[in-house]
């Protein structure tokens, strides 16, 4: 091997192994950034920081998307698993409409048609996999507190407004964190808007930023940040935008076969049955 082979392979491990150790990088500062969007390469560079960002985009961005498929319904008192119940859209909207007790909310409901617009604003450089979920629940319906690992996190609140609770990566040892890999999700069984009893100490050990995010706003959610979302109006329809870069991808790499392995070790069931309404009420 010659000396020109020797410092190529050396700058390619090098350049590998500096943009790897950034994927893992983590911020621990209690404080959210807002911003005014000028560019997505002043986007790019501010997400880099690895803060909480909230700021306004093209109100045109915004709309009330039309879904036509069956949506996955979650209830919020269910924090211990990842299961959802899946129905037709028509009987969701009715449900969360009609739920009383802000219990139920949707979302991974993939299956829509995707807003190419809103990567020219939000997608980082060098990015391979997009995805984007619609979102919508009841009021007073909350999700898990979750984190992700992926290179960008966006929600945008199509309709309505949500309150937001988040807390940095430190936090993660009075959380009880779950590593679920049958749905690729990591998450606490804690819930943090109503502590249950036995977690009650520990959640006293954690501090919050809690703010609202308002219609026609976009919340960037950094990873290994911890996060959940309330509903605060009747009816708030989220869009989150979800992106890998190739970096990633190669950093999560045992994340996925993790992932992937559960999938091939899970005996699935298919079902021929209608959910009702009141089954689930």
């Amino acid at each position: 091997m010659n000396t020109l082979t020797t410092v190529i392979i050396f700058v390619v491990v090098l350049f590998l192994y500096i943009h790897m150790t950034a994927q893992f990088k983590k911020s621990e500062d209690l404080e959210i950034y807002e911003m005014d969007y000028i560019s997505n390469q002043q986007l790019n560079e501010t997400c880099e920081l690895r803060q909480p960002v909230l700021f306004e985009l093209d109100p045109e961005l915004f709309y009330n998307v039309e879904i036509n498929n069956d949506v996955n319904i979650k209830d919020k008192n269910d924090f211990e698993t990842g299961d959802y119940i899946t129905m037709p859209y028509s009987n969701a909207n009715t449900l969360i409409k009609t739920d009383p007790k802000g219990r139920f909310y949707s979302e991974n409901n993939t299956d829509v048609p995707y807003n190419k617009q809103a990567d020219d604003y939000l997608k980082p450089s060098f990015n391979v996999i997009s995805r984007q979920d619609v979102m919508f629940g009841a009021k007073g319906a909350r999700t898990a507190l979750r984190y992700h690992t992926g290179s960008r996190k966006f929600i945008c609140v199509n309709t309505g407004k949500i309150q937001i609770k988040m807390t940095p990566w430190k936090s993660r040892k009075y959380l009880h964190t779950v590593c679920d890999y049958e749905h690729y999700e990591f998450r606490s069984p804690i819930d943090v808007w109503d502590p249950q009893p036995k977690y009650l100490n520990d959640y006293e050990k954690v501090k919050f930023l809690e703010f609202d995010v308002d219609n026609g706003h976009v919340l960037y959610i950094p990873p290994y940040w911890f996060y959940s979302i309330k509903y605060f109006d009747e009816y708030t329809q989220l869009s989150e935008y979800n992106y890998n870069t190739a970096i990633n991808c190669v950093a999560n790499i045992n994340k996925y076969f993790m992932y992937y392995l559960q999938q091939t070790n899970i005996k699935r069931k298919e079902l021929n049955a209608v959910v009702s309404i009141d089954t689930i009420i």
